[in-house]
């Protein structure tokens, strides 16, 4: 996703529609600068950063990018999700109603919460493929 691309800007596109949540306080993100800028390699924000995944996997796909902002995104900032989203669960009750509204896997047995990179690009695809078939008003496979 380092360059400007039709895929990339449908997935922005598809975020940006399902009303992205803080994962602190469940407010609505504004879809300003601050969230929508990041479109270097720098400043990408992603739901498993390079920090984490050192080299193992690639952490630039169009799966791995969140909509939020730079202040989030600190936070999480090397760590594991399974770390953070702890962190997270303290402060948000409703912390999976902010997963969700980033088209992320609730379920406490998904792979947020075991960090598994590769399960976790797998389920958040069917949640996209999910969302857009809805979008659609196509049902669901």
């Amino acid at each position: 996703v380092e360059r400007q691309s039709a895929l990339k800007n449908s997935v922005y596109c598809l975020l940006g529609l399902n009303a992205p949540r803080d994962f602190i306080d469940n407010r609505l993100l504004p879809m300003n600068a601050d969230v929508l800028a990041p479109t270097t390699k720098a400043t990408r924000r992603l739901v498993f950063s390079r920090a984490v995944l050192k080299g193992a996997h690639e952490p630039d796909l169009v799966l791995n990018v969140l909509l939020i902002p730079a202040a989030l995104q600190t936070i999480m900032s090397g760590k594991q999700p399974a770390v953070y989203l702890a962190e997270f669960a303290e402060a948000n009750p409703d912390l999976d109603e902010a997963l969700a509204s980033h088209l992320l896997p609730t379920e406490s047995d998904s792979a947020l919460y075991s960090n598994d990179y590769l399960m976790f690009l797998r389920q958040r695809a069917d949640l996209m493929i999910s969302q857009l078939h809805t979008l659609a008003g196509l049902a669901n496979p």
